[in-house]
């Protein structure tokens, strides 16, 4: 995941399902940031 990406843009302009991905993840203590599957790419 491009955190960068995320961290440089408004919250209305992130791609639909964002946030729920970075839930996900920050949820999961088992995930690793390479788990996004190229998501914001």
């Amino acid at each position: 995941m491009d955190l960068n990406f995320l961290e440089e843009t408004p919250p209305w302009e992130w791609p639909e399902g964002a946030g729920k991905v970075l839930f996900d993840i920050l949820s999961n203590n088992r995930s690793d940031v390479s788990d996004d599957d190229g998501y914001f790419t």
